[in-house]
């Protein structure tokens, strides 16, 4: 079951565009919260719900082989710099084989996936 009430996607000049996100998403990111947790998020929508993928602790050396080739997704990473302070990393994948509607809706949703997991992430 997705969770609907606080996680609905504002509008923009092509109406509204909600989604609902899974609470499994929310757990893993309260984990990502949390420093030496896990570093990689991959998400998918299925059914205007955002679901995960993947939860992991990756290398810098390894992310381009944990993307998933298959299907659209949206990737949260992140890494410790050189003064030993997280940085976030977003990645948009989407492979040429998926449906011209995923792309699509995808795309033009992106931007409210990531506001309303950064208030998850920061607030």
């Amino acid at each position: 079951m997705c969770l609907e009430e606080s996680s609905t996607s504002k509008s923009n000049a092509m109406g509204v565009l909600n989604f609902n996100i899974d609470p499994n998403v929310i757990s893993q990111f309260n984990e990502f919260k949390v420093d030496g947790s896990i570093n990689w998020i991959e998400l998918k929508l299925e059914n205007e719900c955002l679901v995960l993928l993947s939860s992991k602790n990756v290398s810098t050396d390894s992310i381009s082989s944990n993307i998933n080739n298959d299907e659209a997704s949206f990737v949260f990473f992140k890494i410790k710099n050189s003064v030993d302070e997280w940085q976030s990393f977003f990645i948009f994948s989407c492979p040429e084989n998926v449906q011209i509607r995923t792309k699509m809706t995808m795309s033009s949703r992106y931007y409210y996936i990531i506001s309303s997991l950064f208030k998850i992430l920061y607030f």
